[in-house]
Formats: structure tokens, C-alpha cells, sequence
């Protein structure tokens, strides 16, 4: 029974053994698990620390970092799984493009989030006595 797995794990496909197949998913699940739970961890501490303080930019600041989710950790973790693999260099492209998408496409996001914080306090700073500017900063949400 030990021998059939052992023959089965080196089949090879397109360049790679099963073995190295099965061992790329374990390794993207895992590194995809480790970096939620890690986020998770640091935006509770990191949370908990912004809120002792007066000022509203480290929450901000927390609430970016809370913004970053699977899509980043999977196809980062995706690309650095796959690095081992001997991969077609179309395969490669369409991977390392995917990467590039998705984490340009957070950092704009992260960057509209600043320009609409700093708009919001540049406001409040010109305009002290508006209700109106308070309230901008005062309950400034990310945009999901």
C-alpha cells in the first residue's frame, strides 16, 4: 500500500510531481492561514493601543491595515508557493500580473483612504467652527 503512494506521488505533470503539487497547496493554505491570523493579531493589539491614545490618526492608520485581506494574502502567498515549481513562463506572467493587479489595486485604495482622511482634517483645521467639518473626521469610516 506504502509503495503504491509513494509511485503515485512521483507521477509527474507538466514537470512537477504530484508531490510537489500537494506540497505547494499545504504550503499556500498554511502561509495564507499564518498571515490572517497574524493580521488579526497585530490590528487587536495594534487596535487596542489606538485606543488609549487622543488622537484619531493611529486608528486610521489601524483601520488600513484592517482593510488588507485574502485577496493580498492569497495571491502573494500563491506566487511565493509556486516560485519552486517548474511552470510554463506564461503561467508565471499570469501570476506575478495577478499579484501586480491586486496589490496595486489595494494601494490605491489605501491612498484614496488618505487623501479622503487628510481632506477631512485639512477641512476641520481651516473651518474650525463648522459642525460640519467636525463630524467629517469625527466619523470617518474606510470605505469597504
Amino acid at each position: 500500500m506504502i509503495e503504491m503512494w509513494k509511485d503515485w506521488l512521483e507521477i509527474t505533470i507538466f514537470n512537477n510531481t504530484v508531490k510537489d503539487y500537494a506540497l505547494a497547496v499545504f504550503n499556500l493554505v498554511a502561509l495564507v492561514i499564518v498571515l490572517m491570523l497574524s493580521k488579526r493579531l497585530l490590528v487587536g493589539r495594534l487596535g487596542k493601543l489606538a485606543a488609549k491614545t487622543a488622537n484619531d490618526f493611529d486608528d486610521f492608520m489601524v483601520s488600513l491595515l484592517a482593510q488588507v485581506g485574502a485577496p493580498v494574502f492569497i495571491v502573494t502567498s500563491l506566487y511565493f508557493v509556486t516560485l519552486p515549481l517548474h511552470l510554463e513562463d506564461q503561467v508565471r506572467t499570469i501570476i506575478r500580473y495577478v499579484l501586480i493587479i491586486i496589490v496595486t489595486v489595494r494601494a490605491v485604495l489605501v491612498l484614496q483612504e488618505i487623501v479622503k482622511y487628510s481632506i477631512g482634517k485639512s477641512y476641520r483645521r481651516a473651518r474650525p467652527n463648522d459642525k460640519m467639518s467636525g463630524d467629517m473626521v469625527a466619523h470617518w469610516r474606510p470605505s469597504p
